[in-house]
């Protein structure tokens, strides 16, 4: 169950970068 929640919070970690990346390449988008 504590490598079940290690691996959850991984898979949390990955979004929130994948969703702050996609943010700043639309902002580049938009601003370029």
């Amino acid at each position: 169950m504590d490598n079940y929640q290690k691996k959850d919070t991984l898979g949390w970690v990955i979004v929130a970068v994948l969703f702050a990346v996609g943010t700043i390449m639309i902002g580049y988008a938009i601003l370029g």
